[in-house]
């Protein structure tokens, strides 16, 4: 229920945020079941707030009103645990993908969602949602090190830096490369959406990175998958594809620290 973000001058209604909610828990145990048949890890970017059971295993927010809200950003939380309000609370889910015998990585993506880049966000919002997050995902992944930033909007690299992140993804494609921050910049990549991407045509992708030697990189949201049966029909060819390439010496398939790691070691 995290997925709130701003329009214009309001917010994502929080009846959308849970329709989300519900659709996301839904399609995870189906991308962990995939990613075990086929042997392939991901990169998770996760809202830390999710990884709590209770509000009492995190810090208290500055106080945060934007001037396009009538309430405080943090006023939905609702200051309680996964038992009276699940939507806002999923420890349990990281753990299962934590636990997975595939290795995935687990990247931060802020505290409660918000949006970095935003005229309304101040430092001290901007520090709490980067160190808070990296404080708390910390538990389920101890080698953390990415960051993706909310709406793919990135700002405060001082913050990424000293709170110690060194990766995280662009707005933009491009080459895999240090900024003057020195952290490494993840080119966005392609999202996935199912409204726009048949398996046909990702498969078509695939075969074009691999005769261009580049990188594929592929985002999305799991919320946009209705139910478990229409989350399996996109990803298990996507994942088939990738698992039969790879097993034929034609690709590598890793998560974006294990990326990052070769090219650091090869530049």
């Amino acid at each position: 229920a995290w997925s709130r973000a701003r329009r214009k001058n309001g917010v994502l209604p929080v009846s959308e945020s849970l329709k989300r909610s519900s659709r996301a828990r839904n399609a995870l145990p189906v991308i962990l079941d995939l990613c075990e048949t086929y042997r392939i890890p991901l990169t998770f970017g996760i809202v830390a707030h999710v990884a709590v059971a209770s509000c009492d295993e995190h810090e208290k927010p500055p106080p945060f009103t934007p001037y396009w809200m009538d309430a405080g950003w943090y006023g939905v939380d609702p200051n309680s645990s996964m038992k009276t309000h699940p939507d806002y609370y999923g420890s349990a889910l990281l753990s299962q993908i934590s636990n997975s015998p595939v290795e995935h990585e687990i990247a931060s993506h802020g505290f409660s969602h918000v949006d970095l880049s935003d005229d309304a966000t101040t430092l001290a919002v901007a520090e709490f949602e980067v160190k808070e997050s990296l404080r708390i995902l910390k538990k389920f992944d101890p080698h953390i090190t990415t960051f993706i930033f909310p709406k793919n909007r990135p700002a405060h690299h001082n913050v990424l830096q000293s709170a110690g992140f060194t990766i995280y993804r662009e707005n933009k494609n491009g080459g895999l490369k240090k900024n003057d921050h020195n952290l490494w910049q993840f080119p966005i990549g392609l999202w996935l959406t199912p409204n726009g991407f048949s398996p046909k045509e990702i498969a078509e992708l695939i075969d074009l990175s691999i005769e261009r030697k580049v990188l594929f990189n592929a985002w999305c949201h799991l919320y946009e998958f209705e139910n478990q049966k229409s989350t399996r029909r996109f990803f298990e060819p996507f994942f088939k594809k990738l698992a039969f390439c790879r097993d034929q010496g034609m690709l590598t398939v890793q998560t974006m620290r294990d990326i990052v790691g070769v090219n650091a070691m090869n530049s």
